[in-house]
């Protein structure tokens, strides 16, 4: 009986290990696999890793460059600003100096035209005292002088005379000459 015990033993046992390794088997060869699948994802982790280092690298560099030239563009724009300035001082400067030219002018244009005006009226007065007198020509310590070609003498010598109605139309607005 204790034969046959153990030998039912030995057969139940022998089926009661057959149906554990039955059932343990299907997990075992997950656990192997979902191994297979780790390594292989840590070797891919590896390679990414060294692949976003090569690529962080990449991009530091390519920062460091761009940082040098954002640098250097910065010193460039300081450089030209502070020209900009100097440059919009002069020109400050030079309108200025135009103003100050441009009132010199209006004032001698004014004192010219004064001039001018009374040349003219010295001319008319010249050519009444001539026909009331009935000459012409009037000497002036031994020189004869013609006063009806005044104008054109002095236009000759770069002196520029108008009539008074040309005086009168000048588009410009003129100051008095006691404003210069």
């Amino acid at each position: 009986m204790q034969m046959m015990h153990l030998t039912l033993f030995g057969k139940g046992f022998s089926l009661f290990a057959w149906m554990v390794l039955d059932k343990v088997h299907p997990v075992i060869m997950e656990n192997i696999s979902v191994r297979k699948t780790i390594k292989a994802e840590e070797i891919m982790l590896q390679e990414r890793k060294l692949h976003m280092e090569d690529h962080r690298k990449v991009l530091q560099s390519e920062v460091a460059e761009l940082t040098a030239k954002m640098k250097k563009l910065k010193m460039d724009y300081q450089i030209k600003a502070n020209k900009a300035r100097a440059v919009g001082a002069i020109v400050s400067e030079l309108k200025n100096q135009f103003e100050e030219f441009h009132l010199k002018y209006d004032c001698l244009f004014d004192y010219n035209q004064t001039l001018r005006n009374q040349l003219q009226s010295i001319n008319h007065e010249v050519q009444k005292i001539d026909e009331s007198n009935g000459c012409s020509n009037f000497e002036n310590n031994g020189k004869c002088v013609d006063f009806e070609n005044v104008t054109e003498t002095a236009t000759k010598c770069g002196e520029y005379l108008s009539t008074a109605t040309q005086s009168s139309s000048s588009p410009r607005h003129r100051r008095p000459i006691y404003q210069c």
